[in-house]
């Protein structure tokens, strides 16, 4: 039975450092493909890398970090006073709570599609959220029918198995992925019903940063492809997404209209190149007959 991983590297298009950074992953074979933020101020040139290197790419759709695309915008709900976007968590409640008007969701997704085209040449294969805010209860409704007007075939689903084995993660962190998760779980039918494809298994939560060492990855990546296999039908692969976050520290302009943030600015996410670009993931991929393939590649399949 066929185990295939995507393994996507976020971010793309946050700052120049991080652009070269997840090109080099890719070249050296450690991501398959890139989520592009295209209110990066680094967007262009990201655009521009994954051109020439031929790296696949997908939109990761920014409504929880700086400032939004649709140039002519006047959100009365989507944006603060400043005209920046809510935190994630301030989205949340203001979606729980029913104070975000789902046309300003559809007008910016919409938008940053068509930025994403302009940018890429071709509609996004797929689309997923920065902080998982398309997972958002009352707001995937309104994303999964907006990607499938506009004929985007797959999106993550970050549902992830054993959440409570990841005794290094404390709090907040600990909580908001279980939200995540939750949210993740409860989105399926929605999905379903707009023809949207995800992966049969998800990872990545409790690896970002420093949380991230091979030994937990290979564990994690494992999990789900042993749990799956008992149930699934004789012949149909198994597909797994594992989310990182890989870049150089940042040490120029960055972000999407609000400036770098720490994680951008640390070393984190040049550990996290380290562990993947390692052998010892490179051997693990081999001994586990696991396929490192793009959504681009899943969804020709």
């Amino acid at each position: 039975m066929a185990r295939r991983l995507i393994v996507t590297a976020d971010d793309m298009g946050y700052n120049v450092e991080r652009n070269q950074a997840i090109v080099d992953c890719y070249e050296n074979k450690a991501v398959t493909n890139s989520s592009l933020m295209v209110n990066g101020v680094a967007t262009e040139d990201a655009a521009q890398l994954a051109s020439k290197h031929g790296l696949p790419t997908g939109l990761h759709f920014n409504i929880s970090e700086g400032v939004p695309v649709r140039s002519d915008s006047s959100y009365k709900t989507l944006t603060n006073n400043e005209g920046h976007f809510l935190s994630i968590h301030n989205l949340g409640e203001a979606v729980a709570q029913g104070k975000i008007d789902m046309k300003e969701v559809k007008e910016e997704l919409t938008a940053q599609i068509a930025r994403y085209v302009e940018l890429i040449g071709s509609t996004p294969v797929y689309v997923d959220g920065h902080q998982h805010a398309h997972m958002l209860p009352g707001l995937v409704e309104t994303f999964a029918q907006t990607l499938s007007e506009h004929g985007v075939r797959a999106t993550r689903l970050p549902y992830e198995l054993d959440l409570k084995s990841a005794t290094w993660v404390g709090e907040p962190w600990n909580k908001f992925f279980y939200i995540v998760s939750d949210n993740a779980e409860k989105a399926k039918p929605v999905l379903k019903a707009h023809n949207i494809w995800a992966s049969d298994a998800y990872y990545g939560l409790m690896t970002m940063g420093t949380n991230m060492t091979a030994e937990r990855l290979q564990t994690g990546i494992k999990r789900p492809f042993d749990s799956l296999a008992k149930s699934a039908e004789s012949g149909q692969p198994i597909t797994c997404e594992l989310m990182t976050h890989p870049g150089y520290a940042c040490k120029g302009p960055g972000g999407c209209g609000d400036g770098p943030d720490d994680f951008s600015q640390s070393t984190d996410r040049e550990y996290e190149k380290s562990i993947l670009e390692s052998k010892e993931m490179m051997n693990f991929y081999k001994t586990h007959g696991i396929t490192l393939m793009s959504y681009h590649d899943c969804l020709k399949a």
